[in-house]
């Protein structure tokens, strides 16, 4: 970067409020990641994108002390996020979810401990990395069996990098973490050299199911029982979002989709029940490879059973129809013609009950 870039840039730094930087060129990075640790006081967010491997290897020091700072972007190679030295503290959005490297589950571990008002996270995880992460020695030492409390946290997505030979991961919020804020949690598996599924057991804790009101698992081994017993812990979710392709999808839907229709589903066997499983339910989203007529059958008895009694009741103002989002394979137009029965229901206030999602399939 020409020296005159250089001084124009360090006379509106005081003034810069948000920051994105992508580019792979070290003699662009070096003269910004060299600035001085005050340099940017207004700067608010920040979206830092590096991904030549190797082409900054120093600590970046420019954004340490941003007092404004508050949304964080990063994608840069290696992976070690300790590497940009930030207030983490202060940070209360931080996304990682497109980086072309994940962090490793050591690192994300001391990491969350800093990110202490943290409202949305979005990160990228993997057991190990090929390259630890330098700079997270420098850092003051963190136990992690202390127990903890990140008292902003509402949404965590995470998408877990399987790699080969892996036997399983320990859980992403550690049992001493405590998020009485987190209602939503998404997760999804990138799948590498084989079909491989986490088992629920490895992506988030039991307690926290109860407080949940969204929830999305893509590529996870659950199966119809699992997944419904996973359900009977979630008595305030509002919104599912499921997607495993397993070879046996369409008879396993069929099974969960039944169990979520009937009350009582949910009580102990001589036990009576008046309500659903997850009774908050409204919305639910489910992958459709094919369609038969037990499934479309599900579908609808499905919409149907979860629909308010009575319209017109007190209870039911404010109150939207329970909905159904089916997840399609882009390339499979004829399996839009299978579902257009469903695609005709409609609400009280005569809005739509089932959407579709038109998704790429690898």
């Amino acid at each position: 970067m020409h020296p005159s870039l250089v001084a124009s840039l360090r006379n509106l730094s005081p003034r810069i409020r948000k920051l994105d930087i992508q580019t792979g060129l070290k003699s662009v990075l070096e003269p910004i990641f060299s600035l001085p640790a005050a340099e940017f006081p207004a700067l608010e967010s920040l979206q830092l994108s590096a991904t030549e491997f190797g082409v900054w290897n120093s600590r970046i020091t420019a954004f340490g002390v941003s007092p404004k700072l508050r949304k964080v972007t990063l994608n840069i190679r290696p992976a070690h996020p300790f590497r940009v030295f930030l207030p983490w503290p202060q940070i209360t959005h931080l996304d990682m979810l497109n980086a072309k490297d994940p962090i490793d589950l050591f690192t994300w571990g001391i990491l969350i401990r800093f990110l202490l008002n943290l409202v949305q996270g979005r990160v990228r995880l993997a057991e190990e990395t090929d390259v630890q992460d330098p700079f997270r020695d420098s850092l003051p030492r963190v136990n992690q069996s202390t127990e903890l409390t990140l008292p902003a946290l509402n949404l965590l997505t995470i998408d877990f990098v399987h790699r080969l030979n892996s036997n399983g991961v320990p859980p992403f919020i550690s049992p001493n973490l405590r998020v009485p804020a987190l209602q939503h949690f998404h997760f999804s598996s990138s799948r590498h050299s084989f079909n491989w599924h986490p088992t629920l057991h490895e992506t988030l804790p039991s307690r926290i199911l109860g407080q949940l009101k969204s929830l999305t698992l893509s590529q996870v081994r659950l199966g119809p029982h699992g997944l419904i017993d996973v359900l009977r812990m979630t008595t305030s979710l509002e919104e599912l979002k499921f997607n495993s392709k397993d070879s046996n999808w369409a008879r396993d839907n069929v099974h969960f989709l039944d169990a979520l229709s009937i009350k009582g589903a949910n009580a102990n066997p001589g036990e009576p029940s008046i309500t659903f499983i997850a009774p908050q339910l409204r919305k639910i989203g489910l992958w459709v490879g094919e369609m038969c007529g037990e499934l479309l059958k599900s579908c609808a008895s499905l919409i149907q059973a979860r629909r308010a009694e009575d319209p017109e009741s007190a209870a039911y103002q404010g109150t939207n129809d329970f909905r159904v989002l089916l997840m399609l394979d882009k390339n499979r137009p004829d399996l839009i013609h299978a579902i257009a029965p469903l695609l005709v229901m409609r609400g009280s206030r005569g809005e739509k009950l089932v959407d579709v999602e038109l998704v790429g399939v690898n």
